[in-house]
């Protein structure tokens, strides 16, 4: 379930907001009166998307949104006049920020919100294999040391220190990871 925080002011535009994203399908929401409060928030907690109403009555959106973007994995949903848009597009150029138009409508809300989630979907896929790459490679590095203490110790070749850690991890069921340490 998606994890929301509207960053909006005045207390009226946060409860019209608020209700859009209910009528979405999104309930887990939170709420911030301001700027300063979005960043305390957004520094506490992981959100998965963050929706900022410009402009705050006390912060710049841009730099709450890149300070969003630098700490966490949220995907942010900028609110903002039609006149504006390009110039702040230009600003937060490669943040992924989303942006939907005021007056909010329920139909560009409700893209902004499946396209701020799509996006949010794809940077944990991405974070997923980037920690199941980092993993083997942690794997090949103490394998490879280990290849070398046999290769220094016991006098093998590549291929039968290679041989000789697979051997061992079946025999004893246990990842080659596990093997390498002890030899090490």
């Amino acid at each position: 379930m998606e994890k929301i925080l509207i960053a909006a002011t005045p207390e009226k535009a946060v409860k019209n907001i608020e209700a859009l994203v209910r009528e979405a399908g999104y309930y887990n929401i939170s709420e911030a009166s301001s700027g300063a409060q979005a960043r305390r928030l957004i520094a506490a907690e992981d959100w998965d998307i963050v929706i900022i109403d410009h402009p705050l009555s006390d912060d710049d959106s841009s730099s709450l949104i890149r300070m969003l973007v630098e700490h966490s994995d949220a995907s942010p949903v900028l609110l903002v006049k039609p006149e504006l848009i390009h110039e702040i597009e230009a600003e937060l150029s490669g943040t992924a920020t989303v942006f939907a138009e005021k007056p909010l409508s329920k139909k560009g809300l409700f893209q902004a919100l499946d396209l701020a989630a799509s996006i949010k979907g794809k940077i944990e896929k991405l974070k997923a294999q980037n920690a199941t790459l980092e993993a083997r490679l942690e794997d090949m590095k103490y394998i490879n040391r280990a290849k070398i203490a046999l290769i220094i110790n016991k006098g093998m070749s590549e291929n039968q220190a290679h041989r000789f850690i697979e051997k061992m991890a079946m025999d004893k069921r246990s990842p080659k990871r596990e093997i390498a340490k002890a030899i090490i």
